[in-house]
């Protein structure tokens, strides 16, 4: 049943936008015609989602995985809010998921991925996604793909200033400052945001007898963190940036449903702070154009476990601490030789230092590595509206050559704005340092994963003549062939380790439409919407002859997901929507069905009203949020719950 709601919502949404695009009225009219898009020419051929600056605007409290999982077709796998929360990319991995900021990477050189419930995007200006083989443009190799987080100068005369402060259920409050002053060749971006909660919702608890209501226990967290942007315009060509990001952070990590002893009878908690800088340089000419950059991402982190014992009290079982820094030194040299042909270069070396230690069990390990590389690209448009392009990439790490991967990049744009992109690419992973030495399970002897990508897409953009409306649609279809895929699996000798699979294959599908409509000067309505069909399995010869995982769909990893956000705006009043639909997820890789081995499909509904208004030099927003509009009883991760319906009321003050 909820499966023909989906299809019925995307059938009405196709059916809307397409009276929307070909239907004329008396009083507006919008006549056809051909606005050649400005894509960059390193873009050729890929996939990026730009995230509209609507959504950041009204997600600027949110976390990243809020925004991925709400607004793309990226899966994010969550535990709740302000708990652990990673991506995946058209069925990979969290490792394969890489994020930076400012071309610093915010990935961990030992578990290779990012926690993205500790992203707030108040540090953000634009978000970027950059979808498979596109991501071979980045400065790090990903299997599935680069979330790129950047800030930018605004280069205007004066001072402005921003706060904006929520208030929700559970006892949460978000709070965030900005100020901005600078001239023409100075700019200062200062930014300061906290966020806490007791996250104390109450739950029906289903997987043990007499559960009951229970209240969500140690499940609070708190967040703060302070950014300090400095550009300095050096010439009326270049210019020098630093920016320093600071952030500290403390939460409980929740006990699991099934535990009948008691939520509060084993005690996990982590904290952290954070230290990521850039530096980084850039000069441009009429036809090239050369960036510097130097980037650190240093870590501190302590996990405590404790279990309660009567008589005793709470006894301490692990108290690790790890200790993380990774340099980042990136240059990059593009020169056009004319409109139509483009070539690029670049160099980068990165240093990674990893310690880590627990005072229990006296168990750790301290490594480092190196990883440094050249990529050399050459992009064209050999005739008109077709374009191409082929980017020659060489990766080393430690003492270890890896192999040579090349891409191939094509795009042919057909008159009346329709396009077809199309990319191939051959990629590669390193295993993350706790595959290599954790303790205990660490697996020395496990091999680089190779993989091998394509995509294709088509679509449409259309505008009217007179910029009121607008349309953008593209659907597209993925593979990727990934050999010697890392998986932790259970041993028989009571812990976990990792070992390499023959063969993963992920294929799928995706589609994404973008729409806005303008009438009477002051009435906007727009929307968006993403769908993804996800097929990933495990084809490697069998491990043993009770293995019953291949063939399929690998654990967590939904076969179709889909969000809509739909907003309306007239007189400065707004109305927006939000809905979200994963579908069943298995949790096992034998794709178990049932309450306590899978993940029921849900969907989900947020909304939100609110009032833009200008007195004096000040302009106010106000802005009240319900989610899970429909009280949904719904989880993410197996035995973890998550809210019913909650309220958020927000304020934002500006001054220009």
């Amino acid at each position: 049943m909820k499966e023909e709601k989906v299809k019925l919502i995307f059938l009405l949404l196709f059916i809307l936008s397409s009276s929307l695009a070909f239907s004329q009225s008396d009083t507006v009219t919008l006549p056809d015609v051909e606005i050649i898009e400005h894509r960059e020419m390193l873009e050729t051929g890929t996939s990026i989602v730009k995230l509209d600056k609507m959504i950041l605007k009204v997600k600027e409290l949110s976390s990243l995985s809020e925004v991925l999982s709400e607004n793309t077709s990226v899966f994010v796998k969550t535990y709740g809010r302000g708990s652990l929360s990673t991506a995946s990319f058209r069925g990979t991995t969290a490792s394969h998921t890489k994020v930076s900021w400012n071309n610093v990477s915010l990935s961990s050189p030992m578990l290779g991925m990012v926690d993205m419930s500790l992203v707030p995007m108040s540090i953000a200006d634009e978000v970027n996604v950059f979808c498979g083989s596109a991501s071979m443009q980045k400065s790090e190799t990903a299997i599935g793909g680069v979330v790129e987080i950047n800030t930018r100068p605004m280069w205007d005369r004066g001072v402005s200033a921003k706060i904006v402060s929520s208030v929700a259920s559970f006892h949460t409050f978000d709070n965030m400052a900005q100020v901005r002053a600078g001239t023409e060749k100075f700019q200062s971006v200062t930014k300061f945001y906290d966020t806490r909660s007791r996250n104390d919702f109450k739950f029906k608890n289903s997987d043990i007898a007499g559960g009951g209501i229970q209240k969500r226990e140690n499940a609070d967290y708190r967040m703060m963190g302070a950014i300090q942007e400095l550009y300095f315009r050096t010439t009326e060509r270049s210019f020098l940036a630093f920016k320093f990001w600071w952030q500290n952070y403390d939460r409980g990590v929740p006990g699991l449903t099934t535990n009948e002893s008691g939520l509060l009878n084993n005690k996990n908690r982590q904290d952290g702070n954070s230290f990521v800088s850039s530096l980084s340089y850039r000069l441009y000419t009429d036809k090239s154009k050369l960036d510097i950059s130097v980037g650190d991402n240093y870590q501190l982190q302590n996990y405590l476990s404790q279990s309660y014992i009567s008589g005793v009290g709470f006894y301490k079982i692990v108290n690790s601490d790890t200790k993380a820094n990774s340099l980042y030194t990136t240059a990059n040299y593009s020169y056009a030789f004319n409109d139509r042909l483009e070539i690029s270069a670049r160099l980068k070396y990165n240093f990674h230092t990893v310690a880590s230690f627990d005072s229990i069990t006296r168990n750790g390990y301290d490594t480092v590595r190196h990883d440094y590389g050249a990529l050399v690209s050459l992009f064209g448009e050999p005739f008109k509206r077709f374009r191409c392009g082929v980017t020659l990439r060489q990766e080393f790490y430690d003492k270890s050559v890896c192999p040579f991967l090349p891409s191939l990049f094509l795009e042919y744009n057909f008159r009346h704005r329709w396009f077809v992109r199309s990319s191939l690419s051959k990629n590669y992973s390193v295993p993350t340092l706790n595959d290599l030495f954790y303790v205990p399970g660490g697996n020395p002897d496990l091999v680089p994963e190779t993989a091998y990508v394509a995509d294709i897409s088509f679509g449409k953009k259309y505008n009217s003549l007179n910029g009121k409306f607008s349309i953008s649609a593209e659907a597209g279809a993925n593979y990727s062939h990934v050999k010697n895929w890392i998986m932790w699996c259970p041993t028989n000798r009571g812990y976990w380790q990792p070992i390499n699979l023959e063969k993963v294959v992920a294929y799928g599908a995706d589609a994404k439409l973008n729409t806005s409509f303008e009438f009477h000067d002051s009435c906007l309505i727009s929307l968006t919407a993403n769908y993804a069909y996800t097929h990933s399995t495990n084809l490697s010869t069998p491990r043993s002859e009770n293995d019953m995982s291949i063939g399929k769909q690998l654990a967590y990893i939904p076969l179709h997901s889909a969000n809509i956000f739909g907003r309306i705006s007239a007189y400065g009043f707004y109305f927006y929507y939000q809905w979200n639909y994963f579908s069943e997820r298995f949790t096992t890789s034998a794709e178990e069905t049932g309450v306590l081995v899978s993940i029921y499909p849900y969907f989900m509904s947020d909304i939100g009203l609110g009032k833009e208004f200008v007195v004096s030099d000040f302009a106010i927003d106000l802005n009240f949020k319900i989610n899970n509009l429909f009280n949904e009883s719904y989880r993410s991760v197996l035995w973890q719950p998550m809210p019913r319906i909650n309220f958020a009321f927000q304020i934002s003050v500006s001054y220009r």
